[in-house]
This record gives C-alpha cells, sequence and structure tokens, in this order.
C-alpha cells in the first residue's frame, strides 16, 4: 500500500496499540490478527482496513479499545465474534463497535449473538447489561463523530465529569499517534523529556507549549506507565 493511502488512517504498531488502550500485546494481536488452537486457525475479529503486515489504524485501535471492555465484563470471545460479525452485516462497516449510534442497538446485537453461539439464558440475560457498562457516557463524550456516526478522534483525558480535550488522538494528523490537541507536540516527546529530568518550563519553552500542556502530558503518559 503506498503511503499516500495510509494518510488520514492512522498508525500503530501492536506495542503502540496495547499500550494505548492497556492491555498485553499478545492478546491484542489474537484478536486483530488471529491465532492458532489445536491444530485449528482463527481469523481476527474483523477484517483490517490496512493490510500492511503488522499495523493497526485508527478505527482498528477504537475497536480493541471495546474488545477490551467487553471482556472486561465478562463477555466470551465467542459471543464478541458473532456479535461483531452480526453488526458488519446490518451496519455495512467493518467497524460497528466504535460507531456513534451502535450504543442503541448493541444490548439486542449481543442478545442474538449469544442465542447463536448457545450461551446459558441467564448469561445471555445478564450480558444484555454489559453495553450500559461499556458505552457509558464517559465513554462516549471521548470521541468525536461524524455525521454519519463513524469516529473521527479520540480524547482519552476527556469525560462527562472531567471535560478536558488537551490531548487526542486524530487520524489526520501525526498518523493518529497522541498529541496535544492545540500545539500537535507528540505526548511521548514531553514525557520522555521529563523523564530526564528536565524542569517542566524548559521543556514548554522548548517546545513552545504552556507549563500546563508538559504537565498533561506527563499524565497521560504516567497512567499507561503505571498501568503496563
Amino acid at each position: 500500500m503506498a503511503m499516500s493511502e495510509l494518510v488520514g488512517k492512522g498508525l500503530y504498531s501492536a506495542r503502540e496499540a496495547a499500550h494505548i488502550i492497556r492491555v498485553p500485546a499478545n492478546k491484542l494481536r489474537r484478536w486483530m490478527f488471529g491465532y492458532q488452537s489445536k491444530g485449528v486457525d482463527y481469523a481476527g475479529l474483523w477484517e483490517r482496513e490496512i493490510r500492511e503486515p503488522g499495523v493497526i489504524s485508527f478505527h482498528d485501535l477504537l475497536e480493541l479499545k471495546l474488545v477490551h471492555e467487553f471482556r472486561q465484563h465478562g463477555l466470551s470471545l465467542p459471543v464478541i465474534r458473532e456479535a461483531a460479525r452480526i453488526a458488519r452485516e446490518e451496519f455495512h462497516t467493518s467497524y460497528p463497535f466504535a460507531r456513534q449510534h451502535f450504543h442503541t442497538d448493541g444490548k439486542r446485537v449481543f442478545l442474538e449473538a449469544a442465542e447463536q453461539v448457545n450461551v446459558h439464558l441467564v448469561d445471555v440475560i445478564s450480558k444484555q447489561y454489559v453495553m450500559d457498562k461499556v458505552y457509558r457516557p464517559s465513554f462516549l463524550a471521548s470521541i468525536d463523530y461524524s455525521s454519519l456516526g463513524d469516529a473521527e478522534r479520540w480524547y482519552p483525558m476527556n469525560d462527562d465529569h472531567h471535560p478536558d480535550k488537551s490531548i487526542v488522538l486524530d487520524p489526520q494528523r501525526a498518523f493518529g499517534k497522541p498529541i496535544l490537541t492545540e500545539s500537535g507536540v507528540p505526548t511521548r516527546v514531553l514525557y520522555d523529556a521529563y523523564r530526564l529530568n528536565e524542569p517542566v518550563e524548559v521543556i514548554a519553552a522548548n517546545y513552545a507549549v504552556t507549563p500546563e500542556d508538559v504537565k498533561q502530558a506527563v499524565l497521560y503518559e504516567s497512567r499507561w506507565q503505571d498501568a503496563a
């Protein structure tokens, strides 16, 4: 694929994506690229929009984030896989979980998926409530959507209780890497400077940002480091 075709899609390695969404890289690779178990090949949970080996797009990243949330709340991988298949067909998109309107139909989709894989009825009923937990207002508030309901950018520090759009992942900018929203400086660059014991004021002056910008970048990157 030509570089011009990759612009605007976001580009992440499995390690970068795992760092951003706080999930072990080996688990992320299984969800994204598939795996083999007892001589059986299992495909990834969806077809990637970038066919380059090992490359993950912005939409892949958000889908992986939501798969991680589903797994954290007890949904089995077979149910998630079937829900993805049903939703892809219904919404005519490879990335249904990250669509703005999916949360309104998600309970029904997961109920149908659970029935398709013969999950016990009690489990099916309980799993309907997973949608309320995963698609809580704080997560929905962190994403900007297009008029068609497609995810366009993600503000990982933003939620309903603590509005903060100082940091963004935008596939149209810096290949989707975490950056300061206003200046575009990568948060990792500021964090690495901070780890070298540079004073916050000096770092801010060197990159033409405010000391508060540096602190926000350090806070963001530190959260991910602490969770690693």
